[in-house]
Order: structure tokens, then C-alpha cells, then sequence
């Protein structure tokens, strides 16, 4: 009983500390922290709270997951276009999870962003050349399952981002407690908590997570959907159903829908995957609907797990 009232505790002490420190200021740092970097993540709108489905990207998302997943290890590779419209950003992405004796978990992940060239012009007008911003983000996630229906997960976050005028630098906390009964998952926790970046604040919010994994003989339903609150006063709700069959064969589709203050605007997306032998492709792609500039984009993947 004291384990579960000391980690509840220091949950509710950084949700307290966060909540107080920032302003309702409508511009964040880093938002690049809130994007999806998992297909089979991102096909399901970003619900990923109680996802113990695949560990490789924990470090993105829940470990507090890993010491309840089937599986004992997990790493994953993939890549992203993001706002193709706008931005046009595209990530490498790298993960890798472990899991202990479902006890312990650990976590890994590697992402390197790309953004759209621009040019760039001295004091004078005169054209300096183009220039490409670039993103580097480093996640390392840590689990523990204190007792047998009950775990606790923190990610510890480093971003960095590079542009012709210079460097900022974020780093950002996750910290969730998750709990697992019978065909209901529950995650409550924050996530992106940290320090101001030159003066915003981060994307950080307390999040509420449902799902349910069901299985029919040869057909497997799981369920995930999030609720986020930001600190800046805005909400979002991230969705999604992911079918598959004798878990090899998998179909997902999915939405986020948030107020317009949202640092991640809404979207629809689709998926599918396959696996075998241990060996994975999960593909997503993003509808081009509510004239969102995350449409047409995709993330594609490549892991294996045991």
C-alpha cells in the first residue's frame, strides 16, 4: 500500500507543479514531443496509453506498458513524412523495448527530423544560400510493475532543435501509472512535463487512458482512446480500432480531434500490418480531411519482437 500511495503522489506532485507554473500562453515549445512516430500509434488517431500490443516504441509512449506485454523484446525502424503540406517535415525513427521477467521495463528511442529548406537573407537582402532546419530526439523509458495488476512508467525526454539563428534545447518527463483488469486497461498520468523553452512552455498535459484487447478465436479487436488536457487550456481525444487476424494480418483506422488551440491539429487516419515469425511491417496514412495539413502524410516501419 505505501509503493501505491508514494507513486500516486508524486504523480499528482508534478501534474500540481506544472498546472501552477504555466500561463494559458497559446504558443508551446517543442511540439515535435506530441508527434506519433509509431504507424500502428498513428493509424489509431495517437492512442497509445494503455497499448501493450508492441514494446519497440514504449519510449515514445507508455512504458508503464512493457511489463504487461506478451512480449520479451522489441526494436523497430521506420520513416515518417509529417505535414507534407506545410512543413513537410520527414523523421528517422528507431526504438527498441525490453521486458523483464514482467517485471521491469526498459525502453530506447531515437528519432532524427528533416524540415522543409528556406532560404535565408543577411541585413542587407542579399540571399545567404538555403538552409534545413533539423531535430534530434533521444527517450529513455523505465517501468516498473509493483504489483500484479498495477505498474509505473517514466520517459525522460531530450530534444533538440537546429536552426540557421541557433540551437534550443528541451527536456520533457512522462509519468503514468497504469493498471490492468481483466479486459480493461486504465493509464492516468503527464506527460511533456518540463522546463520553459526561451520562454513558452512545453506541450504538457494530464492524459486518461481507456482500452480493452478482446479476441474471438482467430480474430483479435484491441480499443484505445485518449484524452488529453493541455496546460494551455485546450483538450483532445485521440481514437482508434485495430483488427487483426490470428495475429498476423492487421487493419486499423483512427482520429484525433482537439480545440483549436491543440498543438497537433485533427486528423483522420488508416492502417495496416503484418507480421511473421516475430518479423513486423506496419504502414499508417493520414486522410487528407478537415483541410488538416497532416493529410497525405504516412509512416512506414519495420521491426521485429519475441
Amino acid at each position: 500500500m505505501k509503493k501505491k500511495i508514494f507513486v500516486f503522489t508524486v504523480l499528482l506532485s508534478l501534474l500540481s507543479f506544472q498546472g501552477l507554473r504555466l500561463s494559458a500562453q497559446e504558443n508551446e515549445a517543442a511540439q515535435y514531443l506530441l508527434i506519433p512516430h509509431d504507424p500502428v500509434s498513428l493509424a489509431m488517431g495517437g492512442a497509445y496509453a494503455t497499448s501493450s500490443s508492441s514494446i519497440a516504441m514504449a519510449a515514445y509512449q507508455n512504458p508503464a506498458a512493457i511489463p504487461f506485454s506478451e512480449q520479451k523484446f522489441g526494436v523497430k525502424a521506420g520513416y515518417q513524412n509529417w505535414q507534407p503540406s506545410a512543413l513537410n517535415s520527414s523523421f528517422l525513427n528507431l526504438g527498441a523495448g525490453c521486458n523483464i521477467k514482467n517485471k521491469v521495463g526498459i525502453a530506447l528511442g531515437l528519432t532524427y527530423g528533416m524540415e522543409q529548406s528556406y532560404e535565408i537573407f543577411d541585413e542587407l537582402g542579399d540571399s545567404q544560400g538555403m538552409y534545413k532546419p533539423t531535430e534530434l530526439q533521444l527517450n529513455l523509458g523505465l517501468s516498473w510493475r509493483f504489483v500484479k495488476f498495477m505498474s509505473a512508467g517514466l520517459n525522460v525526454k531530450y530534444g533538440m532543435e537546429k536552426y540557421n539563428t541557433g540551437t534550443l534545447s528541451a527536456v520533457a518527463f512522462d509519468a503514468f501509472v497504469m493498471a490492468d483488469v481483466k479486459y480493461l486497461k486504465i493509464t492516468a498520468g503527464v506527460a511533456n512535463v518540463g522546463p520553459d523553452v526561451s520562454g513558452f512552455p512545453l506541450p504538457s498535459s494530464a492524459k486518461l487512458g481507456l482500452g480493452s484487447d478482446l479476441n474471438f478465436g482467430k480474430h483479435g479487436l484491441e480499443v484505445l482512446a485518449d484524452v488529453d488536457y493541455y496546460f494551455i487550456n485546450a483538450t483532445s481525444l485521440a481514437a482508434g480500432v485495430s483488427y487483426d487476424y490470428n495475429d498476423m494480418v492487421f487493419a486499423r483506422v483512427g482520429g484525433r480531434f482537439g480545440s483549436n488551440s491543440a498543438a497537433i491539429p485533427s486528423y483522420l487516419a488508416a492502417g495496416v500490418g503484418g507480421k511473421f515469425f516475430g518479423v513486423s511491417i506496419d504502414l499508417a496514412y493520414m486522410l487528407p480531411v478537415f483541410d488538416t495539413p497532416l493529410g497525405n502524410g504516412f509512416c512506414i516501419s519495420l521491426g521485429y519482437s519475441f
